[in-house]
């Protein structure tokens, strides 16, 4: 009957929905920057520990009336390869990847490498310029809904884990109030975000969200 497979087509479209938060990537496809590697099969063959820079995004202890406030934690990295996101789960409780690139890779390997639990909120820039302050925002308070959980941790990740991840984790620093907007951007210089036009958007655009 039509209406048995109205119901699969919803059961189906819900599960998606859950374990894959797709958003239509922005930018021009044909002038992406530094995209996944086209070659990630291979690399993924002979790939073994941790993606490249991978990091814990330090909080402060947070309380409410001397009690601590119980969140999830936050991780950046460079691109990691399907099979590095066993161990992630293993050694740090992976739970959620938020994506600046397409997740095309990990949903192909998800079954063979047994993370079929692992939810992936995948928001895409084909260009820097794209990643706009109100842009950004919106994966921040992706982040923070999911951070309420304790049990969630996220790893963030673009593939050269520097501007990009250096804008989110700034917005991030300043949507929480952990730091103002000159500190935020200081501290994504110390890990390598050295683009000018990133760093003056962090200090001047990013003024209007600051608690």
């Amino acid at each position: 009957m039509w209406y048995n497979s109205f119901t699969i087509y919803i059961i189906v479209y819900y599960l998606r929905y859950m374990f894959h938060r797709y958003h239509e990537p922005y930018g021009d496809y044909e002038n992406r920057q530094d995209p996944y590697p086209d070659n990630w099969e291979e690399l993924d063959d002979v790939c073994d520990g941790y993606p490249r820079n991978f990091h814990l995004v330090k909080e402060p202890v947070e309380r409410l009336s001397g009690t601590i406030i119980q969140r999830g934690r936050l991780y950046r990295s460079g691109y990691p390869l399907p099979a590095q996101i066993p161990l992630l789960q293993s050694e740090h409780s992976i739970t959620d990847v938020v994506s600046l690139v397409p997740t095309t890779a990990f949903q192909e390997k998800a079954e063979e490498y047994n993370f079929q639990d692992v939810r992936f909120h995948e928001f895409p820039f084909h260009e820097r310029r794209e990643l706009t302050a109100e842009r950004c925002m919106t994966i921040v308070e992706s982040i923070i809904d999911i951070k309420k959980n304790p049990t969630r941790n996220i790893l963030l990740h673009w593939n050269k884990w520097s501007v990009r991840t250096g804008m989110v984790v700034a917005m991030y620093r300043i949507l929480t109030g952990q730091k103002g907007n000159l500190d935020a951007a200081i501290e994504s210089m110390r890990y390598k975000n050295i683009n000018g036009s990133a760093l003056k958007e962090i200090v001047t655009e990013y003024k209007k969200y600051e608690y």
